[in-house]
C-alpha cells in the first residue's frame, strides 16, 4: 500500500471527524464520514463548500489560529460551528499542515469540546475557567503563529538589504517569549502531559544559554555552573527546562537595569540533585516570601517578579516531586534552590 493509499485508508476509517481545507481559498478539499455525521450532513455536500458554511457565519471563515501554521507543527484552537440543523457545535480543532494534491493545505481533526451544545433559542453552557484559558491560548497562539511567519520573512528581506536583521531577530525573541507565557498558562491549567525520560541535569544547565535566549537581555550577564559528572533524572525534560525558564524569566524581570544571573547544579546525595538560580534583582519583602508562588500576585510585592511565572514553576516542580527554598537579600538579590529526585 502506497503512502497516499495508506493516508486515504486511515482518513476514511478514522472515527475522529477530519477535513482538509485550503487556507488560501478556505475551500474544504476533503472530508471523512465522521465529519459528515458530526455536522449532520453528507460528506459529498461538505467537500467543495467554503469553510464559513461550517461556522454558520458569512463574515467568519477560518479561525485566526489556523493561518500560517509552520510546517512540521500543529496548532490547537477552540471553535464554535453550526450543525445542519442550526444547533451550536463547540469544537477543539487540531490542525497540521500537509501537502494535498499539490496544495499546501491543513489537515484538521474536529473534536467536540465536551460540553453540551446549545440548540436554537437555548442558552449556551457557561464557560469554565479552563475553557477560557484554552480559548485565550488558542487565539493568542494563532496570533503568534502569524507574527512568526512575518518575522521570518522580515529576517530574509532585512538581511538582503542590510545584512543584519537585528530588529527581526528581536521580534522573533519576543514571539518565543509569548510562546513561553502561553505555555505557563497551559501548565497552570494542567493541559501539558508529562513524558518522562532519562537525561542529565548538568547537560540542561550547560546548554541553558540556548534555551533561555528568548527571555534574556543583552545587559544580563548569564553564568552557567553545571556540577561534576552526571546528574541523571527520570522526568519530563521539557518540564524541567520549562521550570528553569520560568525562574530565569522572573529574575530577568527583577533586573530592569541588568546584572548577573547565575545558574548552578550539583548533587546533594545519592537520591537528590539540585539546581539553583541566583539574581541581583530587587529583593522580595520578608512578609511576601510566603506568597511567592501564588499566581497573579502584584509584581511590586515580589521585587518586580511575576506570580504567573513563579506559579507555573511551582506547578511543574510539584509534578516531578521536587522541593524549593527561596531566600532574599535585604537590599538586592534572590536565590532559589530547587531539589529534585535523581534517577535510581
Amino acid at each position: 500500500m502506497t503512502d497516499e493509499h495508506l493516508f486515504r485508508h486511515i482518513f476514511e476509517i478514522n472515527p475522529v471527524a477530519m477535513l482538509v481545507v485550503d487556507p488560501d481559498t478556505e475551500a474544504v478539499l476533503e472530508a471523512n464520514a465522521a465529519l459528515g455525521e458530526l455536522y449532520g450532513m453528507t460528506r459529498e455536500t461538505i467537500v467543495g463548500i467554503p469553510y464559513y458554511k461550517l461556522t454558520g457565519d458569512l463574515d467568519r471563515g477560518l479561525e485566526p489560529a489556523l493561518y500560517g501554521v509552520p510546517a512540521g507543527t500543529r496548532v490547537v484552537t477552540p471553535a464554535d460551528h453550526r450543525r445542519a440543523d442550526g444547533s451550536l457545535l463547540d469544537l477543539e480543532i487540531v490542525a497540521t499542515p500537509i501537502e494535498y494534491q499539490g496544495v499546501q493545505a491543513l489537515l484538521c481533526a474536529m473534536r467536540p469540546a465536551g460540553k453540551p451544545a446549545a440548540g436554537p433559542g437555548l442558552p449556551a453552557a457557561p464557560a469554565s475557567a479552563s475553557g477560557l484559558v484554552r480559548g485565550f491560548t488558542g487565539e493568542v497562539g494563532g496570533l503568534l503563529n502569524n507574527l512568526r511567519g512575518y518575522a521570518d520573512e522580515l529576517m530574509v528581506q532585512i538581511a538582503a538589504l542590510h545584512g543584519d536583521p537585528v530588529g527581526a531577530r528581536e521580534l522573533g525573541d519576543q514571539i518565543r517569549r509569548g510562546d513561553l507565557l502561553l505555555r505557563q498558562l497551559r501548565v497552570l491549567d494542567g493541559d501539558d502531559e508529562a513524558i518522562p525520560e532519562l537525561f542529565d541535569l548538568n547537560e540542561v544547565i550547560a546548554t541553558a544559554d540556548v534555551l533561555l535566549t528568548p527571555v534574556l537581555r543583552p545587559e544580563i550577564e548569564l553564568v552557567l555552573e553545571p556540577g561534576q559528572g552526571e546528574l541523571n533524572l527520570y522526568a519530563d525534560r521539557t518540564q524541567v527546562e520549562m521550570a528553569l525558564a520560568c525562574l530565569v524569566s522572573s529574575s530577568v524581570n527583577a533586573m530592569p537595569d541588568g546584572g548577573k544571573l547565575v545558574i548552578r547544579a550539583g548533587a546533594l546525595s545519592a537520591e537528590l540533585a539540585w539546581f539553583g538560580v541566583e539574581d541581583e534583582g530587587a529583593p522580595i519583602r520578608p512578609d511576601s516570601l510566603a506568597l511567592v508562588f501564588e499566581p497573579f500576585q502584584e509584581p511590586s510585592l515580589l521585587g518586580r517578579r511575576t506570580g504567573l511565572e513563579l506559579a507555573a514553576f511551582k506547578h511543574i516542580l510539584d509534578e516531578i516531586g521536587g522541593r524549593v527554598e527561596v531566600s532574599s537579600g535585604a537590599y538586592r538579590g534572590v536565590s532559589v534552590l530547587v531539589m529534585v529526585p535523581r534517577a535510581a
